[in-house]
């Protein structure tokens, strides 16, 4: 079909016969929407995490003398709480707090007891949402299993409880008995943030190493 163009004597708008306007428009389009995943591929490969804007990740490494371990963290998000406070009681050891929610975060506690974990499951979970629930307003545990860490058995609870001001507080807590202590390591915080940061929770978790 031949494409012809002409003008409108009385309105002198230009109108357009054919599609050849509209495919161009199609294939700017199709270029655009291109290179915008191409970028988004470059920006992650590279370590660029999005969200109001583009920033460069800066992964730190965390390491404890005693006992040792060590985790990964970012550092344009969190940063480490040593808890110089005291607020958090004598089993907190270390964590990661975002700069401006020092409720949502991971951290790292070690009980001097230990935990039983040849008991059945729903032994276990009663026992911990007890201990865990006092203080704690419509405390709930979601869901609890058994699972294995660095070789460790272990049980994992998804928990649920307001916090001081209303909000819904989530957390996913894992305890790792090991000789006569038991370690906690929990990821949480603001329910409305959980998606934003979970990536984020999730390299803490794959990076902690026991040494």
């Amino acid at each position: 079909m031949e494409n012809i163009s002409k003008t409108n004597s009385q309105t002198g708008t230009q109108v357009f016969k054919g599609h050849t306007f509209f495919s161009k428009k199609k294939i700017f389009i199709g270029i655009v929407c291109i290179g915008s995943i191409i970028t988004f591929i470059v920006f992650f490969i590279l370590g660029y995490r999005f969200s109001f804007e583009i920033k460069k990740q800066n992964l730190q490494v965390y390491t404890h003398t005693e006992p040792k371990f060590s985790f990964t963290y970012d550092a344009e998000i969190f940063i480490l709480d040593r808890d110089e406070a005291k607020r958090y009681g004598p089993s907190y050891m270390i964590g990661i707090k975002v700069k401006d929610d020092s409720r949502t975060g991971c951290d790292v506690r070690r009980f001097q007891e230990t935990l039983d974990l040849s008991l059945p499951l729903s032994n276990i979970t009663e026992k911990l949402t007890e201990e865990l629930g006092s203080g704690n307003s419509d405390f709930k545990t979601m869901n609890s299993d058994f699972t294995t860490f660095q070789g460790k058995k272990a049980v994992t609870l998804d928990i649920r409880f307001l916090g001081p001001l209303g909000d819904k507080i989530e957390l996913q807590q894992l305890f790792i008995p090991d000789d006569s202590d038991t370690y906690s390591i929990l990821c949480g915080g603001n329910t409305s943030l959980k998606r934003f940061y979970e990536k984020d929770y999730q390299r803490f978790l794959r990076s902690f190493r026991f040494e």
